[in-house]
């Protein structure tokens, strides 16, 4: 019967075979995890004991969204479009 560990015990699992004298590496290889993850087991498990196993550290937050600039109109004024009628803006006039 196949039974799946929970985040505890395989952690603890791991532990206990790198204090029995597997290479972290092995151990890394055989959870599928990177060796400084089983490096940071050992090192909570040898200061908490079982409470330091299922503590993780906080993934940093995704970056924000960057939304894209609102279009800007063709002209350098930002006044908006001439109303029908209206005299055109001098290019020496400023508001």
């Amino acid at each position: 019967m196949l039974v799946e560990l929970g985040l505890v015990e395989q952690r603890y699992k791991a532990v206990l075979e790198v204090l029995d004298g597997a290479t972290v590496t092995d151990v890394a290889r055989r959870n599928g995890v990177v060796r400084q993850t089983v490096h940071d087991w050992l090192r909570r498990y040898a200061a908490d004991g079982l409470a330091g196993l299922p503590m993780d550290h906080p993934r940093p937050s995704p970056a924000p969204t960057r939304w894209p600039r609102r279009s800007r109109p063709p002209s350098s004024s930002c006044a908006g479009p001439i109303p029908a009628g209206a005299p055109a803006p001098s290019a020496t006039a400023r508001a």
